[in-house]
This record gives structure tokens, sequence and C-alpha cells, in this order.
């Protein structure tokens, strides 16, 4: 990778860092609606890794959440290596 890329990362992960300090504990739209019309209780909890915008192994809610941001990230970039990767092989 470029030297450019290896600082647009950095400040993408900065960005994260900084930005989850100010994540809400409040439930998004989708939740809120459930909870207004009284269906919240027939969702089913899903037991992963990244329930909940936190990384479940880590207990301190902000460090959970800025992990799991920063976890992110990283598989989306991973995801987009990985297609450009086979792109390049088709053509």
């Amino acid at each position: 990778m470029k030297k450019g890329a290896y600082a647009f990362l950095l400040l993408v992960l900065i960005i994260v860092l900084l930005a989850s300090l100010f994540a809400s504990g409040k439930p998004d739209g989708l939740e809120f609606i459930a909870e207004q019309l009284g269906f919240i209780h027939k969702g089913v909890e899903s037991k992963s890794l990244l329930t909940d915008y936190t990384f479940s192994p880590i207990k301190t809610e902000a460090t959970s959440t800025m992990f799991a941001g920063i976890l992110g990230i990283l598989l989306c970039l991973g995801t987009i290596k990985l297609y450009t990767t086979l792109y390049r092989e088709r053509k």
C-alpha cells in the first residue's frame, strides 16, 4: 500500500474511535418503533460477536464499541480488497 493509503486508514480509524465516544445507548429507529407499537418482545436476540454495535468479549461499553467500529472497518476493507483482487484476476 502507498504511504497516502496508510495515512487515510489511520485518519479513518481515529474518526471511528472519536465518533464511537458519542454513540447513543438509545434504541435505533426500528427498535424504537417496535417498542412504540408493542411488538419488541417478538424480536429474537442473536448471539454474535458484534451484537448492538459492540464486541461482546470486551465488557467495557466504550472500549467495546470502539473495537467493534475498528473491526467493522477492517472487515469492509478486507471485503473490498478481496473483491478487487478477484475482479483483476478475471480481466
